[in-house]
């Protein structure tokens, strides 16, 4: 709560995924990906896709979200050349 009212959760996310988005714009190599870490609240698979509504609240198009969460990983695990795209 603050001031006596409380903030939705997407009134605080947004801007930290607009700061990503920006990132992204410079050439930042940006994944979708959770952290599972034995966390309850972290579901596999549901939380992946709570992410990646997160990266649209941000900007991302839908093409930069899948994008992300596919070439972009291979990218960052350096196996692009055999995954991540078709």
């Amino acid at each position: 709560m603050f001031g006596g009212a409380e903030i939705p959760p997407e009134a605080m996310l947004k801007p930290m995924m607009e700061d990503i988005k920006k990132l992204y714009d410079m050439g930042v190599n940006i994944v979708v990906g959770t952290d599972l870490g034995g966390r309850p609240y972290i579901m596999p698979g549901y939380s992946f896709h709570e992410e990646m509504q997160l990266f649209e609240l941000g900007g991302f198009s839908g093409e930069q979200i899948i994008q992300c969460a596919t070439l972009n990983a291979a990218k960052m695990l350096k196996v692009d050349d055999d995954y991540g795209s078709i």
